[in-house]
């Protein structure tokens, strides 16, 4: 393991107080999944001029985990994985450790695809349920030869991996997770035309009890995004739907089963490959319901409005 991965102890007192619960803590916490060589050089460059620290995925405990900007830095082992890293989630979906507050953002070092990149994005999601926000574009990936990356013209492979690292820890470095106090919200459903304006109305209602102002702005900061799990993955349809940008909840009735591939491949496709950030704990799925059945059903209703903070 390279120095740069020891010898940085965790502690809050590296943190600024800022006597605000809803504050970002302006340094960085690294938390560090496997056995690291190359990832521990790419992040020597990324961090220059960052506060950070670090510890080990093992060593966490609840104790100051809040208000943090997290990054994940996992290294795969020679086929591909990482128990650390499941490890983690494991205690996450427990509900062992809370994210409240935290911002998070994920570097995955190892062979392109494979158990790693599904892995990656069950952290992600498991960050977000246990209270973290999530970046947009918040997965770095490179396999072991580092052809997958893009290939601009300047500087090696290596030297491109450590200019998107630093752009990665800069938007991580950059986000806000408050929400504003004047809050426009947009309306994206993937339903059919009678069912999305029956949901509209109803999401209306909880919208304008709360103040809050329903848009079709595409430039608006925060979306809502209905959808409807029928085959265990996303049509075109629906994926399609995804190419803003902002911060975005996702509603999910999934009268079938398979929700949990078709939720990773929303999220993969909004926020890892698209613009949009994850608000934390906003993906909320009503398993066994269609979306009739759901919007017929008041106590899902009014989850629904408690969830989008209405």
């Amino acid at each position: 393991m390279p120095c740069f991965f020891v010898g940085i102890p965790y502690h809050n007192g590296m943190q600024k107080k800022t006597g605000k619960q809803n504050t970002l803590q302006e340094s960085l916490l690294i938390i560090s999944l496997g056995r690291h060589t190359r990832l521990g050089d790419v992040l020597e460059h990324a961090l220059q001029g960052i506060k950070f620290s670090t510890i080990d995925a093992a060593e966490l405990t609840q104790e100051g985990l809040q208000q943090k900007r997290i990054l994940f830095a996992a290294s795969a082992d020679q086929y591909g994985t990482n128990e650390p890293m499941r490890l983690l989630v494991k205690r996450m979906n427990a509900g062992e450790l809370r994210l409240e507050g935290c911002v998070c953002a994920m570097i995955a070092d190892g062979e392109q695809g494979g158990p790693i990149h599904l892995d990656a994005i069950k952290l992600l999601f498991a960050a977000n349920a246990a209270g973290s926000e999530v970046i947009y574009r918040p997965l770095l990936e490179s396999g072991s030869d580092m052809r997958i990356l893009p290939d601009d013209g300047r500087g090696t492979p290596f030297q491109r991996y450590q200019s998107l690292a630093r752009l990665l820890v800069e938007r991580l470095m950059n986000s806000n997770a408050n929400m504003a106090n004047q809050r426009h919200v947009r309306f994206i459903s993937a339903l059919d035309e009678g069912e999305t304006n029956d949901w509209r109305t109803a999401i209306g209602r909880m919208a304008d009890s709360a103040g809050v102002i329903l848009s079709d702005d595409a430039n608006t900061e925060e979306t809502i995004f209905l959808c409807e799990n029928r085959s265990g993955v996303p049509d075109d349809k629906t994926l399609g739907l995804l190419s803003g940008g902002g911060k975005i909840r996702f509603v999910i009735a999934s009268p079938t089963g398979g929700s949990d591939l078709y939720t990773a491949a929303l999220i993969e496709r909004a926020c890892i490959r698209g613009d949009y950030a994850l608000f934390a704990g906003e993906v909320t799925v009503f398993e066994g319901l269609s979306a009739v059945e759901l919007l017929a059903n008041k106590a899902d209703l009014e989850k629904i409005k408690r969830s989008l903070q209405f």
